[in-house]
């Protein structure tokens, strides 16, 4: 492919910042960055037409963490590793919401549900042992118990085969393909650039900056 001089120097002639992928991640560390440093310019480069990731495919579900991903964590890791990211995912999730607003991003807070069949009977009797240790530790977060147990929705719910439900307060649900088109027209209004379709193949650093070898054959500068 051959860049015209305006194609140049309209879209990647001093580059500040390169982003790879416009992901949520991608899309906001290219909004903050921009908000932090309204003079950078900063591109975004994305190699499909749509962000193709794990955005928008998670079924919309808002989630800090269940009982039992937490306590599966806490054997494998440090009590503050695995409470500082519940931590994160929970101000996250504000954050998010507070950034793009309820309304557009169709959020309902609907809590979060850990269901637990007849199967899952020796799971649930250690979730329920350990849900006031748990809340213990997420009241510094929450501010408030984040886990009950609620069996008294499951008819409710319609559900079968199904023994034990374990409520978490501070989930919901989300249109993610709303939450992305949202963020995207917030990020382009903040002044950053898009490129779709494009791919990165080679990153190698020189002396004055860093240079993206694309799928197309030409260098980007940054």
């Amino acid at each position: 492919m051959q860049l015209s001089f305006w194609e140049k120097s309209q879209w990647f002639d001093n580059i500040d910042v390169v982003v790879l992928g416009s992901g949520i991640v991608g899309l906001h560390a290219a909004y903050f960055i921009k908000k932090k440093n309204p003079k950078l310019n900063v591109l975004i480069i994305e190699r499909g037409f749509l962000p193709y990731g794990a955005s928008t495919r998670n079924a919309g579900f808002a989630c800090i963490g269940s009982t039992s991903e937490i306590l599966n964590d806490l054997e494998k890791e440090s009590e503050d590793k695995v409470f500082q990211r519940v931590e994160k995912r929970y101000k996250g999730l504000l954050g998010l919401r507070e950034l793009l607003g309820d309304k557009n991003i169709e959020y309902e807070h609907n809590f979060g549900f850990e269901i637990f069949t007849e199967t899952d009977s020796q799971s649930f009797r250690e979730c329920e042992s350990k849900l006031e240790y748990l809340n213990t530790q997420l009241k510094s977060i929450t501010r408030d118990n984040t886990y009950t147990i609620k069996n008294e929705h499951i008819a409710n719910f319609g559900l079968s085969n199904v023994e034990n439900l374990i409520q978490n307060k501070f989930e919901g649900q989300l249109d993610t393909g709303k939450m992305m088109f949202v963020l995207s027209e917030k990020v382009r209004q903040s002044g950053v650039n898009f490129l779709n379709g494009l791919e990165v193949k080679q990153i190698y650093n020189e002396s004055s900056g860093v240079i993206l070898m694309t799928s197309e054959g030409f260098k980007i500068k940054t």
